[in-house]
């Protein structure tokens, strides 16, 4: 199996003064062939791995697609990704789509309009008052006609959503659980109180919410199309559906925590942002980009 370069990170480590090696033993994956399944087993890796930390640097492994790929992923232009949606459709379902789209011109829908329309402030916590509550509602419904675009279920489905007990209450409570810094528990909110909102979805919305945060790690989407790509790199420490314990690794908080962690190294790896490697991605399962 080929292997990718180490990548060497600079961390920007302040206060230390150590010119010594450090050794850490991390748990890795290694995947052998499971003759009943058909399907790589994962172990945890031998004793001896190690992963070698040297002052204000780092050595990881890069899937070697990204390698080949980092110019590539560098110039992706994110924030414009268009989407085209049906008005109609949308209407249909959704009574006030006229005021929930305003500022929207034609049909179509980008990253950086939801981001322009909602230019939420990361730095306070906002109270769940009337008005907060409408503003994440008509958030909510913005990203869900980005995400879902002209998918002839998508309006029927959320118009579902919006009518869940408790819906605003809900948006309320993982904006305040994103505050914090609980992701992981912010999407596990959504996908349990909100009807018919599945994990691809409830990754595009906390995308979304937390675009402005100042911080390393932040949430990403992270749907089929994305673990269809990262199932298609050659290399052994991924093990998709093993890494949840069912086939669905998008379902499981910590397959989602990782998945953040490892995009955002990455990231750091190519000189990018890490959005850019999750668009890069879908591109490439989506035959956009081969």
């Amino acid at each position: 199996m080929r292997q990718g370069r180490l990548h060497r990170l600079r961390l920007g480590l302040s206060g230390s003064s150590t010119t010594g090696t450090r050794f850490f033993r991390p748990v890795a994956l290694v995947c052998r062939s499971d003759r009943e399944h058909h399907r790589p087993r994962c172990r945890e890796a031998s004793k001896t791995t190690r992963l070698i930390i040297k002052t204000n640097h780092i050595a990881m492994f890069i899937p070697e697609t990204l390698q080949k790929n980092e110019t590539r992923i560098r110039e992706l232009d994110v924030d414009n990704q268009q989407v085209e949606f049906n008005r109609d459709s949308w209407r249909r379902h959704i009574p006030d789509l006229d005021g929930i789209l305003l500022g929207i011109r034609g049909n179509t829908i980008s990253r950086q309009d939801i981001c322009r329309i909602f230019p939420d402030d990361p730095s306070r916590l906002v109270p769940c008052t009337q008005a907060r509550q409408a503003e994440l509602r008509r958030f909510f419904i913005l990203v869900m006609i980005w995400g879902y675009g002209k998918v002839g279920t998508g309006p029927w489905r959320v118009g579902r959503m919006i009518q869940s007990p408790g819906f605003t209450q809900t948006l309320c409570q993982v904006s305040e659980e994103c505050f914090y810094g609980l992701y992981l528990k912010a999407c596990e909110t959504l996908i349990h109180k909100i009807n018919r909102l599945g994990p691809a979805f409830a990754t595009k919305y906390l995308y979304f919410l937390c675009r402005n945060f100042k911080a390393p790690i932040k949430p990403l989407i992270f749907d089929s199309v994305v673990v269809k790509s990262m199932r298609a790199f050659d290399w052994p420490a991924w093990c998709v559906d093993y890494m949840a314990n069912k086939n669905n690794p998008r379902r499981q908080a910590h397959a989602y925590g990782q998945y953040l962690i490892l995009l955002h190294n990455w990231a750091v790896a190519l000189g990018c942002r890490a959005d850019q490697i999750e668009y890069f991605l879908w591109a490439r399962g989506m035959g956009i980009i081969r």
